[in-house]
């Protein structure tokens, strides 16, 4: 959970709108892909702006909303979520019930475990927030 923020943004981007809310953030990381060198907790922290801490290592997918983490290992983009490490995140305001947990977070989990690239994991008005990252050349 994302509670307070404290680190200053290292590059100079626009605040994003959710740079003051607080948030829940869901990270996967598929289990051929962890060992104990996995990830270090910095990866999965923001900055004052909003932005992650590491946002060179994420590619954008859904509009922004999943950021697909890649290291030296993880470079195939077109194999199942559940091979590859990423996250989201909604705002905690978003999770007023069980239903709208249900709709905001155990949903979108489970069709990214379930899909292939290129199929819609987010419902249409999915509070998750968007970061709008550059794509990666191709």
């Amino acid at each position: 959970m994302d509670l307070f923020r404290e680190t200053a943004p290292a590059t100079v981007r626009t605040v994003l709108p959710h740079a003051k809310e607080s948030f829940l953030t869901i990270v996967f990381i598929a289990g051929n892909n962890v060992t104990d060198q996995t990830y270090d907790p910095l990866s999965l922290q923001f900055d004052t702006d909003g932005w992650p801490l590491w946002a060179e290592s994420y590619v954008p997918h859904e509009e922004g909303r999943l950021l697909q983490y890649l290291d030296e290992k993880e470079k195939e983009q077109d194999q199942s979520w559940a091979k590859r490490a990423w996250l989201f995140a909604v705002p905690l305001p978003a999770l007023d019930d069980r239903d709208c947990f249900r709709k905001q977070i155990v949903t979108p989990f489970w069709n990214a475990l379930m899909s292939l690239p290129g199929g819609s994991i987010f419902p249409a008005d999915s509070a998750a927030l968007k970061f709008p990252l550059p794509q990666p050349p191709h």
